[in-house]
Parts: structure tokens; C-alpha cells; sequence
């Protein structure tokens, strides 16, 4: 009965600490002035394409360049732009675009899509970079979409 107890405790502390950490980035990222490619890569591994979520931002952001979401001589500090985290959290979310986003696959067509959906304001710019708190918003709005 002594070694159930305890092996529940264990479990019960690692799960706690996996929390911990995710809970951890997050408010991390919400606290960024300007999110960079490993925090959005983060965010997008995290929510679609089954990356743990006690996963490092280096291990999402090798997942993301390995799926080609940047080009090969791009850097986890690298800021995120627009148009980048737009493209990277439609894939995550599995958001059909329009005609143009389907043949192109790119990150012009995804900003330009949910520009057109009124995700992002029609004002918005694709090279502009975007805080921590826009990033969260825009991965949920994704997903909403999608739906």
C-alpha cells in the first residue's frame, strides 16, 4: 500500500512539474514585447502538432524548421513577424485558406487570409512584428476559425 502511495506521488509531482513549465513559457510569452520564431514555434508545437508540452523552445523550433515552416539559416531569436506567425498558426490550427493560400502555400496568402477573415486588421502589415499577448490572441483566433 506504502509503495502505491508513493508511486502516485511521484506521478501526481512529475505531472505538476510538466504544468510548471508549460505555465512557465507561457507567461513568458505573454510578457515578450516582440515574440521570436522559437516562441511561436513553441505555441504552434505545442497546440498542433503534438510537441509535448514540457518541450524546450530550441526542440519546437528545430520541429518547425524541419517541417520548413522557416528558411534553414533562420534563428530562434529571429523576431516573428506577421506575416510568419499568421502562415505557422494556420498550420497549427489546420485552417483551409482561399484559392491563392492552397496553390502558393505560403506566408503571404496565410496573412492575406485571415486579413480577409478580420483576424488581423486591415491595417496590419506582414513584416510587422507582434507581442506576446497579439501571438496568443492570433493562435486562438485561428483555432476559432477553424472550427
Amino acid at each position: 500500500m506504502k509503495k502505491l502511495i508513493l508511486i502516485a506521488t511521484i506521478a501526481v509531482a512529475a505531472a505538476f512539474a510538466a504544468n510548471a513549465q508549460s505555465f512557465e513559457k507561457i507567461s513568458e510569452i505573454l510578457d515578450s514585447e516582440e515574440v521570436n520564431l522559437a516562441q511561436i514555434s513553441y505555441m504552434a508545437g505545442t497546440c498542433g502538432f503534438n510537441l509535448p508540452e514540457n518541450s524546450n523552445y530550441t526542440t519546437a523550433f528545430e520541429e518547425m524548421k524541419r517541417r520548413r515552416f522557416f528558411k534553414q539559416d533562420a534563428k530562434e531569436s529571429d523576431k516573428a513577424t506577421l506575416a510568419q506567425a499568421s502562415y505557422v498558426f494556420m498550420k497549427a490550427a489546420k485552417m483551409d485558406g482561399g484559392l491563392m493560400y492552397k496553390i502558393t502555400d505560403s506566408k503571404r496568402y496565410a496573412f492575406k487570409e485571415l486579413k480577409a477573415r478580420g483576424v488581423i486588421p486591415q491595417t496590419a502589415e506582414a513584416s510587422l512584428p507582434l507581442s506576446g499577448h497579439d501571438a496568443i490572441n492570433l493562435l486562438n483566433s485561428c483555432i476559432s476559425e477553424a472550427k
